[in-house]
């Protein structure tokens, strides 16, 4: 947060430096200054005049193309609505009976043809009654239980095991403690109906967003970018892929083993597997219809250790993600979408305008910046209206959001060293 805070006062610092210190400058006005630099004047600090004309104009635009793009709805190819292709549903279910019955329950009311999906449940190492549990279900739906013990103890190891016992082509991956609506899969799968898109992230949604400050928050960080929400959907919109969240997502078998299935030594396997697949230009869709729940941490404990095992893994992911193309990379530094606090930008943009407004007297450059501020702060609210069943209360939890971006923003300085199988523990 300190840092973005630098950066963005920089900027202003930058633009005062160099443009008229007036209200309504004339054309002409900038002219002359730039003049001031060709004549040989200040001729050392040419090049800042000009990244500071660059992110002059750069800052309102690109935080109103976000702010349009938060508009409307993502179009399903035309033809998908029929498009109903076998599936191979993998979980991995390491000692979870205490959710695993309500997760397949919530299976069987899926509309999706019981005849076209195959069940794979990843129960290697378990020693509580999570096998037991399962077998009462096979003669409800097609299912494989696996319990083979691995060499590899890790969730990425798991997964690659079941791949190898996948039958269809198609492969979409849930936790264990997945609460999905009727038509969740369906919605899923139909961007695969288009040939170019290999991969597919549907919605997430926190099931106890009303339990206390931290659940609320995370509700307002899961309709930015954690649950797959308004940032998303903005990524596909400008051309960018989705970023697969590990849960609620779906593969073409075939794309998957190109890549060379998921990384056993990673801690984010599927961030991970993003960046390899946009390595290989294999498109990532979002799918906002597909819509699952599930429960996030109630305490600052269980927050800490999950986002622990997500920072980590983002800090050791930034290799794979420099090998994405340029055209993915770049917007993907603009947007700063992964792990970040996209909500500390609007804050530090109105603090900085007010500074330059009361301490420099600057009202044109407080009403330029305001602009972003304002579409940032819009973005957000959409982003509540589309995915966060319109509560805008969570509006107010913004200051605990900034501190717990903070938090993580520390994380990125400490390596968490073990890859095996994690679960956060929900308390």
């Amino acid at each position: 947060m300190i840092l973005y805070g630098f950066i963005i006062f920089l900027i202003y610092y930058l633009i005062y430096q160099f443009y008229p210190r007036y209200i309504f400058a004339s054309p002409l006005d900038y002219v002359n200054q730039l003049d001031l630099f060709l004549l040989g004047r200040n001729i050392f600090f040419l090049p800042f005049f000009i990244l500071s004309l660059f992110l002059f104009i750069m800052f309102p635009v690109a935080w109103g193309i976000y702010f349009l793009s938060s508009f409307g709805k993502i179009k399903l190819p035309k033809g998908s609505e029929d498009f109903y292709p076998s599936i191979s549903i993998i979980i991995p279910a390491l000692n979870e009976e205490a959710v695993i019955g309500d997760s397949l329950e919530s299976l069987l009311e899926t509309n999706y043809p019981k005849d076209k999906l195959e069940l794979i449940i990843v129960a290697s190492n378990s020693t509580d009654r999570t096998v037991e549990i399962c077998e009462k279900y096979q003669d409800k739906i097609p299912m494989k239980i696996l319990t083979k013990s691995l060499p590899i103890k890790g969730k990425p190891a798991a997964l690659n095991h079941a791949i190898t016992e996948a039958s269809h082509d198609i492969l979409a991956f849930y936790d264990a403690d997945l609460e999905m609506e009727p038509d969740t899969l369906h919605f899923l799968v139909r961007p695969l109906f288009n040939e170019n898109v290999h991969a597919a992230v549907g919605n997430i949604r926190p099931s106890n967003w009303n339990v206390n400050w931290m659940t609320k928050t995370i509700a307002l960080e899961y309709t930015n970018h954690s649950g797959a929400g308004i940032f998303t959907e903005i990524r596909n919109k400008i051309g960018l892929s989705a970023l697969i969240l590990g849960r609620n997502w779906c593969i073409r078998k075939d794309s998957l083993k190109k890549v060379g299935g998921f990384d056993e030594n990673c801690l984010t396997e599927d961030l991970n597997l993003s960046y390899r697949l946009m390595a290989e230009s294999m498109k990532i869709a979002f799918s906002p219809k597909a819509v699952i729940s599930e429960k996030v941490p109630t305490t600052f404990k269980s927050f800490k250790q999950q986002r622990e095992r997500w920072i980590g893994g983002y800090v050791q992911n930034v290799t794979e993600e420099m090998e994405v193309p340029k055209k993915e990379v770049i917007p993907n530094m603009i947007m700063i979408t992964q792990f970040q606090p996209m909500v500390d930008f609007s804050i530090f943009l109105l603090i900085a305008s007010l500074i330059f407004l009361f301490i420099f007297n600057q009202v044109f450059l407080f009403m330029w910046f305001l602009i972003p501020s304002l579409c940032m702060t819009g973005v957000i609210l959409n982003g509540i209206r589309k995915y966060g069943q319109k509560r805008f209360g969570l509006i107010l939890y913004y200051p605990t959001a900034i501190f717990l971006n903070t938090f993580m923003l520390s994380l990125q300085f400490k390596r968490k060293k073990t890859t095996e199988w994690e679960k956060t523990i929900l308390e």
